[in-house]
């Protein structure tokens, strides 16, 4: 069992949500982080909110599976990256169900900090920016 494991449905045809996890220009609108930067290849490397979070690409299988390392800046090296997987799955051809799972936090106190971020920081304005596509 993962360390962290959440799951939501999004009224938005799976390409969208794709989209908003993997092109910069996306990630750059719903994460108000003009800092973010994406280089989407197996090790390619990400950072995040100015980099408080960054990582490295492990997994790219448009449009259902993305996944990659994570530590947060400010870590002691001792602490291994942490791993994050999303899977996406088409419910219907206007909705997708997203699967995340967050490993190997280092401590519980890290982990109690993700629980919350995960839904506040990526998978609410996800699909608050995937919800504005599909009404344009």
């Amino acid at each position: 069992m993962a360390d962290i494991e959440k799951q939501v449905q999004i009224a938005a045809p799976i390409e969208v949500v794709w989209t908003a996890l993997t092109d910069l220009a996306a990630i750059h609108t719903w994460m108000q982080d003009r800092t973010a930067k994406v280089d989407l290849q197996p090790g390619g490397s990400y950072t995040f909110f100015d980099g408080e979070m960054m990582g490295k690409f492990t997994e790219i299988a448009p449009p259902t599976t993305l996944a990659y390392t994570c530590r947060v800046r400010g870590w002691p090296d001792a602490w291994a990256d942490s791993l994050v997987r999303w899977e996406l799955a088409p419910i219907t051809p206007q909705s997708t169900a997203v699967y995340l799972t967050h490993d190997r936090l280092p401590n519980a106190a890290e982990l109690e900090g993700h629980i919350d971020g995960w839904d506040d920081y990526f998978l609410n304005p996800v699909t608050e920016w995937c919800k504005e596509q599909t009404q344009e």
